[in-house]
């Protein structure tokens, strides 16, 4: 059974910057093709939703909800399985070289009140 694949508005937000950041150091056809690489594999976690693995920092809090998938050759993407609801949701979309714990601090200050 099939997925449904959604993005959170900070995800998206990620993926303009990676796009707007290749277009700065290259050129629309590399900025293009990163995004379609992108958006390529996020589409295929709809039929494998596993594709992924669970994160060891988050896992050894008990978290294992949230997965990582590594997009060759510079991305990386966070997300969220729910079998139940049959539902695969992006979180976080980054370049290879970022910090993760970085990131994930980032996102958690940025929401503080």
């Amino acid at each position: 059974m099939s997925y449904d694949v959604k993005l959170t508005t900070e995800a998206k937000t990620d993926i303009k910057r990676i796009v707007k950041y290749v277009f700065n150091k290259f050129d629309e056809v590399a900025a293009l093709k990163a995004y379609n690489e992108i958006h390529a594999e996020i589409i295929k976690l709809a039929t494998d939703p596993d594709k992924g693995y669970t994160i060891d920092e988050l896992e050894q809090l008990g978290i294992t909800k949230y997965r990582l998938l590594v997009l060759p050759p510079h991305n990386k993407v966070i997300y969220e399985k729910n079998d139940k609801k049959k539902t695969i949701t992006i979180r976080i979309v980054f370049g290879s070289k970022q910090s993760f714990q970085q990131i994930l601090l980032n996102r958690i200050l940025s929401k503080a009140p």
